[in-house]
């Protein structure tokens, strides 16, 4: 009955042809949370924040929302008026994806928003706001849970310490999907686990825990049992790096439903833009049997002097969205990311791949981004777009 229930809860997600979704990666700004710090080699270029002071947001004269420079350590104010301004900043954001006609949004569900110091009792659910507003407007939520960047993790953690590390994420990964398995269905858990080494070589990741033999399956296991006993309807999505197109996908089938790709093929230079590895895709849909989607790919906006542009980001969503649309073996896009930031990480170029800019202004990029999803609705059903419709069993 178990397994019944998960290809149920796997079919919800993915039972129209494609789905529209986007990925939000300054989640931080929601819960009223401390900014993170810089990373890597931004730190010498980034002057520090003095004092416990938290922006507050502003609209810009669109409908995007302004998050302006936060202390990255202190707790967050907690006035009536700064709470009521992040409402209203969630309401904006959740009203501006469903006007475009954004299906889901990819989040993070770091840690450190439940748990901020480890040991902290009771855990805290400051995305409660969050999750109901978008709900409310029809806009669902894949949750990436418990990603194991440095940024995420409360502060007093371990990272050389796999045997208490994986206790202690077993015991919030628990109490975060039972305390949202009414209102969440899908889950992401982790993020690119084939391809730790390269957040560890970028200071994404800290620590000895990932270099460990057999931690990624000791990870990838208690996450996956976590969501199938506390949430058995739902769906559960591991996202691989498929740039190398080495993903070793067969592996994961044991733990997830369905199998996001993250692609981008222009990281490494301006142009061509060129889109043409999203065919891996099938090959990844053969091996697996399951449903395959990507989960990121995005094209930054800058630097200039590197040749990136607005024009040639929003050339590249409108070539990444009419490859992924066309073919018969993808069930989906979230382009990453919403908007950029005013935390800033290395290279230069991760902080330009926002669809809006930090103050809230779109891009070309997503306005690209709006006219693609409307053309991909104009005059048909979401249904009956294409062939490879995925359904309930």
């Amino acid at each position: 009955m178990k397994e019944r229930n998960r290809k149920m809860g796997a079919g919800r997600f993915w039972s129209t042809r494609f789905r529209w979704g986007v990925s939000i990666d300054n989640m931080w700004v929601y819960p009223g949370a401390p900014q993170p710090k810089p990373i890597g080699a931004t730190k010498l270029l980034t002057a520090k924040v003095t004092g416990n002071v938290h922006g507050l947001f502003r609209r810009d004269t669109g409908s995007g929302v302004k998050e302006s420079v936060q202390e990255s350590q202190g707790p967050p104010p907690t006035s009536p008026n700064f709470r009521e301004e992040i409402k209203q900043a969630t309401v904006r954001l959740a009203k501006e994806l469903e006007r475009t006609g954004i299906d889901f949004v990819r989040c993070w569900f770091q840690w450190n928003f439940f748990e901020p110091n480890i040991g902290e009792r009771p855990y805290k659910f400051p995305l409660d706001d969050f999750v109901s507003i978008l709900n409310s407007e029809g806009v669902e939520i894949v949750a990436v849970l418990e990603n194991g960047y440095s940024r995420f993790l409360p502060r007093g953690m371990d990272e050389n310490n796999s045997e208490d590390y994986l206790t202690k994420l077993a015991d919030v990964s628990t109490a975060v999907v039972h305390h949202y398995k009414d209102s969440i269905k899908t889950w992401q858990i982790e993020n690119e686990p084939n391809w730790w080494f390269a957040h560890l070589a970028s200071s994404w990741r800290e620590g000895r825990i990932w270099n460990k033999p057999g931690m990624k399956d000791a990870v990838l296991g208690t996450l996956s049992e976590i969501v199938r006993e506390e949430n058995p309807s739902s769906t559960v999505i591991i996202n691989l790096e498929a740039d190398r197109e080495r993903t070793d996908s067969k592996s994961f089938v044991k733990y997830c439903d369905v199998v996001g790709l993250d692609f981008y093929p222009n990281y490494a230079r301006a142009t061509p833009i060129d889109v043409s590895k999203f065919k891996f895709s099938s090959k990844v849909k053969s091996e697996t049997g399951l449903p395959v989607f990507i989960a990121e790919t995005g094209y930054p906006s800058g630097p200039p002097r590197e040749g990136y542009s607005e024009v040639n980001q929003a050339a590249y969503v409108a070539r990444a969205c009419e490859e992924a649309y066309s073919s018969d073996f993808l069930n989906g896009i979230a382009l990453w990311r919403y908007s950029d930031s005013y935390w800033t990480s290395f290279p230069e170029k991760e902080n330009h791949f926002g669809l809006r800019t930090k103050e809230g202004k779109p891009k070309l990029g997503w306005i690209e981004y709006g006219n693609q999803i409307r053309k991909s609705r104009s005059g048909q059903s979401q249904e009956s777009r294409m062939p490879g419709q995925i359904s309930s069993p």
